[in-house]
């Protein structure tokens, strides 16, 4: 079973609300993606949780896992 990628936001509108892949590592799958999407995450504008839990660092990924895909939150 594969890993399921959900996005929210803009995001959504450019990749549809979920897809899923067979990369069990997450940089890995963030530039599987696009480069501009692991960039984001790099320099801290897009948010990742891998089931429900944001992520900051290279997380190894397995069967069945959900990662979320958020634009940072801004507001007042």
């Amino acid at each position: 079973m594969p890993v399921k990628i959900r996005f929210y936001g803009p995001l959504k509108e450019l990749y549809g609300e979920e897809v899923s892949s067979e990369i069990d590592d997450l940089f890995s799958l963030l530039k599987d993606i696009s480069d501009e999407i692991y960039k984001d995450f790099k320099e801290g504008r897009l948010m990742v949780a891998v089931n429900h839990e944001v992520v900051h660092e290279r997380v190894k990924l397995k069967d069945g896992d959900l990662v979320a895909l958020l634009p940072r939150f801004s507001g007042g």
